[in-house]
């Protein structure tokens, strides 16, 4: 995804467009990020992936009849982060189509700019998911034309995703089953090749409109206040991953988004927004985007911290608080000595810590050293909590076996490539820089460098071995004469 947000200048060359200012830029750090967790949750199911989503009725509400500045401001949206979009949608009787309601806009304008938005972004390191919730408005005497809005639908029939039917993987239904087995991330965008997940927000049933499921797929809390952070043990934090598709539809502020993001649900951020206040609408959505980091890397306006801020500061590392039983990624040294989190490779909620803490000393790695076999049990490897549910099983872990606030080894780098974060150990490469090994300039280099010491060694013995005519410089100049004077004058007969 391409994490940019200009300023809009418009106001003296366009007037029918209201000029929009206050909005920040993302940081190419922050970009690369972003792209480290889509890329490491490439083996999590899709429903498991925390989202970030608006409603739309809030956002474009603020521009009345203004659809090109409307379209233009949820499309920005898509591109600082947003990947979930409630639609209101009612059926017009007199024009026969379905339209955004409160606003002028057509369904079609909304599938259409989300058409685009997957077009301009189909390449690997842009690429992202995407989730669109109908909410169906209207009278209950309308007479509905479903199939109008399978029509506007089917221009991104081949990016929606829906259950296979039978031997015909692409086929496309409804589908009320809440148990459905999701792909996994990679398996979405690779093997699907899929970017798009339609299902309808209310609890009646609307037939079959092919590529849209019901709404028994959602685990959909409107209020906040009903959800208990943190979990209590491990069986509660299992059965809360087994609910697919969480979104919590609230009203937000900046300091309060990321607690319930990381508590295991999407926000979709209802707030209320005028002309006066629609910029702030962008720290809410950084901030939740931003939920597995430190305050350290919160993408702001100020960009004066760097993901990478030295060399040596390629390594993140699980800093632990013991007081508050919580912990988020962070920038390390990556020679610092800290204690390795190691995780099952069978199960993602089981942790262990490469020792005990009363032999703390002896049990510290470099990040460079916590990759030797020796380092974690067997069926065990570095870990590194991927979604918001698996850090909550690790920091009830932590809490468990009494840890005091600490960091903790993750299998997270930047080494190979500044800003590029990776899983695998300190050898694993960035997927989006083609990397030239220092022996590979070797090799190139090496025939040149031996062509040019024979050229010195040449020079040099010039310069210091005299060559015959230089050593006998008198004899050759006798010989010279004597052969002149020999010569006969004039024209021989």
């Amino acid at each position: 995804m391409q994490w940019s947000i200009v300023v809009w200048i418009w106001c003296l060359r366009l007037p029918f467009v209201r000029c929009i200012d206050n909005w920040v830029s993302m940081s190419a750090e922050t970009s690369g990020a972003l792209w480290l967790q889509r890329d490491i949750m490439g083996n999590v199911s899709i429903d498991q992936v925390p989202l970030v989503g608006v409603d739309i009725k809030k956002v474009i509400s603020v521009y009345g009849e203004d659809q090109r500045t409307a379209l233009l401001t949820l499309s920005k949206l898509l591109e600082v982060g947003v990947q979930a979009l409630v639609v209101n949608v009612e059926y017009d009787n007199d024009v026969g189509r379905w339209l955004i309601e409160d606003c002028k806009l057509s369904f079609s304008d909304i599938i259409g700019l989300l058409h685009n938005h997957i077009l301009q972004t189909e390449q690997n390191m842009y690429a992202s998911q995407l989730v669109l919730l109908l909410k169906i408005s209207g009278l209950a005497n309308t007479t509905m034309d479903f199939q109008s809005l399978a029509d506007d639908l089917r221009q991104s029939y081949p990016y929606i995703y829906s259950k296979p039917n039978g031997d015909t993987k692409n086929k496309l239904l409804s589908e009320a089953d809440s148990n459905l087995e999701w792909p996994t991330l990679n398996d979405f965008f690779y093997n699907d090749q899929k970017r798009l997940v339609i299902a309808f927000l209310d609890d009646k049933s609307y037939g079959d409109v092919p590529g849209v499921f019901e709404s028994s797929i959602l685990h959909l809390v409107t209020d906040n206040s009903t959800i208990t952070c943190p979990i209590g043990n491990l069986d509660d934090i299992i059965e809360q991953t087994n609910q697919s598709w969480r979104f919590l539809y609230s009203e937000f502020q900046p300091e309060h988004i990321q607690h319930f993001i990381r508590c295991g649900y999407s926000p979709i951020i209802a707030n209320n927004y005028d002309l006066s206040n629609i910029s702030g609408i962008v720290p809410l959505i950084q901030s939740a985007i931003s939920w597995p980091w430190s305050d350290e890397l919160s993408i702001a306006s100020d960009n004066s911290k760097s993901i990478s801020k030295s060399l040596t500061d390629r390594c993140a590392s699980f800093s632990y608080n013991a007081s508050t039983q919580a912990g988020y990624w962070k920038l390390s040294n990556c020679y610092e000595r800290l204690k390795v989190i190691c995780s099952s490779k069978d199960q993602p909620h089981m942790w262990h810590l490469n020792d005990s803490f009363n032999q703390l000393e002896a049990s510290e790695n470099t990040y460079f050293s916590s990759f030797d076999s020796a380092v974690c049990p067997e069926n065990y490897q570095v870990g590194l909590p991927k979604t918001p549910m698996e850090r909550i099983s690790l920091q009830k872990y932590l809490a468990d076996v009494g840890s005091p606030d600490a960091d903790f080894w993750i299998d997270l780098n930047s080494i190979s490539v500044k800003n590029c974060w990776v899983t695998g150990g300190p050898l694993a490469r960035c997927a989006y820089v083609t990397f030239i090994p220092t022996r590979s300039f070797s090799r190139m280099f090496y025939p040149a460098c031996v062509v040019l010491l024979i050229i010195t060694l040449i020079i040099i013995l010039l310069d210091l071995v005299r060559i015959p005519i230089q050593d006998n410089r008198k004899g050759w100049k006798r010989i010279v004469n004597t052969y002149a004077k020999s010569e006969i004058e004039g024209v021989p007969s």
